[in-house]
């Protein structure tokens, strides 16, 4: 239902692992970012 109501407001999901750097997961959302738009 979570990911259902953020598709139906256009908001972004992006699940990260806690325990990698923070550098990493950035690195991750903004190229997947950078491919949908």
């Amino acid at each position: 239902e979570f990911k259902l109501k953020c598709a139906q407001y256009r908001i972004d999901i992006f699940e990260a692992d806690i325990n990698k750097p923070f550098d990493k997961v950035l690195e991750a959302y903004l190229t997947k970012r950078n491919n949908l738009y």
